[in-house]
């Protein structure tokens, strides 16, 4: 909340600002420039959601603080007969995704001062709604997630920065396509939260990489060989500088026992009779370590 009676007030520390202060660019595999229809309305529903144990406080205060950093006295450009109805209205037209983001994070930061004050179950209550805005943002490919009461840009963290984006340079060559499309795949499971689909088709990208290098190399492999079998022909051949090999004695086991190991144990075979439930953080790590792995490869095989 808003504290008066300092002489030193700073501005709201709201996504936009941020964003002026760092703009982040290149291919990836989400956007950040749309807002879709569904993806406000899903917000919306939260928000209301959130209202029934808010005291109705939550939408009020994100709409003055919005009219309040836009200088208008009334957001939807006439009158509503609720300060919901002006948000709500506001809310699922207005063309700018910075004040969109702005508007999500004061009524996330004012859900959870409110939250932090009541009872156990409705902290529970706050703490999933914002599980479910994260969710709901990657399934519609929009690349931010709330993290802390702040709207955070995907391209921004450093994994995503020096791992997966540099991958998807390299990967965007028309010699790679199919290991691409593949990789983006990946990326489209985790997004819906389809782990085990998001595991196989990292480990897919990853021999499709090994397949198309071996192949431009003129080095003879068997088409149906296994990851590990793929390696075997790319060290023997010096992809890998024996120096580098020698240098990083666990390189190679890194790379055989890294992706495809991870897709063998949770991600290949059949559930059978109890199904698996892959944790996302297990689907995440096998994401950077694939484009990890992609970066060294292709780069070696310059």
């Amino acid at each position: 909340m808003r504290e008066w009676g300092k002489r030193n007030v700073a501005l709201p520390d709201i996504y936009s600002r941020r964003k002026r202060l760092a703009k982040k660019q290149g291919d990836d595999v989400y956007q950040y420039e749309i807002m879709s229809p569904k993806l406000r309305n899903q917000i919306l529903f939260i928000i209301d959601e959130w209202e029934h144990w808010g005291r109705n406080q939550i939408t009020p205060h994100t709409l003055v603080e919005m009219r309040r950093e836009l200088g208008e006295n009334c957001l939807s450009g006439q009158y509503a007969q609720s300060d919901s109805a002006e948000f709500k209205h506001w809310f699922v037209r207005c063309p700018s995704v910075d004040n969109l983001l702005d508007a999500t994070e004061i009524a996330v930061r004012t859900g959870d001062a409110l939250a932090s004050q009541m009872s156990v179950r409705i902290r529970e209550l706050f703490k999933n709604g914002v599980a479910e805005l994260n969710a709901r943002m990657l399934e519609d490919g929009f690349g931010f997630q709330i993290e802390d009461g702040q709207a955070i840009q995907i391209s921004s963290t450093f994994v995503h920065k020096e791992v997966t984006i540099p991958a998807l340079g390299l990967l965007s060559s028309a010699e790679y396509k199919s290991a691409e499309n593949e990789f983006r795949q990946a990326y489209a499971e985790f997004n819906l939260g389809n782990f085990d689909d998001c595991i196989h088709d990292c480990c897919n990208a990853f021999e499709s990489v090994l397949k198309i290098i071996l192949t431009n190399k003129c080095w003879t492999f068997n088409p149906n060989d296994t990851a590990g079998k793929l390696l075997a022909v790319a060290f023997d051949n010096q992809l890998i500088p024996s120096y580098m090999q020698n240098e990083f004695t666990g390189l190679r086991t890194i790379l055989e026992n890294g992706v495809p190991t991870v897709r063998n144990k949770v991600g290949a075979h059949g559930a059978g009779v109890n199904p698996r439930n892959i944790p996302k953080h297990i689907a995440a790590f096998q994401l950077h370590q694939t484009a990890a792995a992609i970066v060294l490869l292709v780069e070696a095989a310059k």
